[in-house]
């Protein structure tokens, strides 16, 4: 029978816009990457009424509830007719095999029953799934908390996270309005991508306009933004609009505004003030109709610490402050990604399929130039695919793995005896087929995850 405690995890008081928002969490099943058929996006599944789960094949991704019970078709011809379940059982949630024909496994590791442990990858057949173990669903209304839920479609805006489908959804709002956003978030974690779908649901008439405050020398950056008169500068030959008069009646986006010299601060500042500019070389002022978008990897508090960044400046660009996360910690988004991507790189995505080695390279890499660099290797690996069929010899070398005796160590190894070798070799060889994941090791060698640790630490190898 199963348990009936702890449909949810936690309710918990959280502080927003100066009033109490009560939080609450849910365990929640996440189908990260379909890789028979990649453009099915992915799917989101909260848990927090659910009490079993039946997983099996179907001709289309679906999903029915019948109270306490969840039932999850998926179009996979690996996918037996009954495959697997999900139990909740005293606080936990085990999965069995159900006599499937090709099994499933738990972070690389085949079994026929195990305990599900937060951030755990589920293999059943060429379908991956991430279980979490708590999710956060503050403020989310019944239907955004739907399975398979794209709250804003935009480019770059679809996600299945609920805190962040939460920032998109503030974002849509400030939209509408003509206040200033700031954007926080790492190099390539796609804040261009939503400045451009802010805009795009402005509904403002004029142009989109970027810049990259750190790519301009100090000497043109005041001319590139401002404009100038004819003749307000050796080689001034003409009239220059400049990129804020060029975004009237749009939105100017300023990429690394932290790059943005201080005495042009104070410019800009005024802009954000009067709305209003005046040229190099010119008199009277300029009214502007703009919204501005800011974007930036640095740390503006610590800027501003520093006397780096006005903080009277940041006051006025920061109308709301959306900060994107780095696309390893999003790894329930892997599939709307790749999906989004296929659709970008290829006149026919729904051709393109990943092998199991490939999709299970992509959710375990670390993806440290983000985005970016999953375009990138997709684009590059859907170009040489044979058959349409994306392999991990396809995927650029860095997806494959740490070569063994090299980038898989920390550093010199202290003086080892024999068994020690031998227990080195063994651990490094799994900490490379599971790409790092320690608890996938631990069930392998039958271990606790803490003594993988350990070794780890003496031994002196990387996960």
């Amino acid at each position: 029978m199963p348990d009936q405690t702890e449909r949810t995890d936690t309710d918990v008081e959280a502080t927003q816009g100066g009033e109490a928002a009560r939080t609450t969490t849910s365990a929640a099943l996440f189908l990260c990457l379909a890789c028979h058929q990649p453009a099915l996006g992915g799917a989101r599944y909260l848990l927090a009424d659910i009490d079993e789960i039946s997983i099996r094949r179907s001709d289309e991704l679906e999903s029915r509830r019948s109270g306490p019970l969840l039932e999850i078709g998926l179009p996979d011809r690996r996918v037996s007719s009954a495959h697997a379940r999900v139990v909740r059982s005293a606080g936990s949630w085990v999965i069995t095999d159900t006599g499937s024909k090709n099994g499933i496994s738990v972070d690389g590791v085949p079994v026929q029953r195990a305990v599900l442990t937060d951030n755990c990858q589920i293999e059943i057949g060429h379908s991956l799934f991430l279980f979490r173990s708590a999710v956060a669903l503050r403020s989310l209304t019944e239907s955004q908390k739907l399975e398979q839920s794209l709250p804003w479609a935009a480019a770059g805006t679809a996600t299945l996270i609920p805190t962040l489908q939460e920032q998109f959804l503030r974002a849509r709002q400030f939209a509408l309005t003509g206040l200033p956003i700031a954007l926080l978030g790492d190099t390539g974690t796609g804040k261009e991508l939503l400045a451009r779908a802010i805009h795009e649901a402005s509904g403002r008439v004029g142009p989109f306009v970027g810049l990259n405050c750190g790519a301009l020398p100090d000497a043109l950056i005041e001319s590139e933004l401002f404009g100038s008169r004819r003749g307000a500068f050796s080689g001034a030959t003409e009239e220059r609009l400049g990129l804020v008069r060029a975004a009237d009646k749009g939105t100017l986006f300023l990429d690394e505004i932290g790059d943005l010299p201080l005495p042009l601060q104070v410019r800009f500042l005024r802009l954000l003030q009067e709305h209003e500019v005046t040229p190099l070389g010119g008199t009277q002022p300029i009214s502007v109709d703009l919204r501005v978008i800011s974007a930036t990897h640095r740390d503006l508090d610590a800027m501003q610490e520093r006397g780096e960044l006005r903080s009277d400046l940041f006051a006025r660009l920061s109308g709301t402050t959306i900060r994107l996360p780095r696309l390893r910690d999003r790894r329930e988004d892997l599939g709307l990604l790749v999906a989004s991507i296929l659709r970008k790189v290829t006149r026919e995505p729904l051709s393109i399929r990943l092998s199991l080695a490939a999709g299970r390279a992509l959710l375990a890499y670390q993806f440290p130039h983000n985005m970016r660099e999953l375009e990138r290797a997709l684009a590059a690996a859907a170009t040489v695919a044979r058959d349409g069929v994306v392999e991990l010899a396809d995927l650029p070398e860095v997806f494959r793995g740490r070569k063994r005796g090299s980038a898989g160590s920390a550093g010199p190894s202290p003086q080892l005896n024999a068994d020690d070798l031998k227990l080195r070799e063994r651990l490094a060889t799994l900490l490379e087929q599971h790409g790092g994941n320690l608890s996938a090791v631990a069930r392998q060698m039958g271990k606790g995850r803490t003594q993988i640790q350990r070794w780890v630490k003496r031994y002196r190898l990387t996960s």
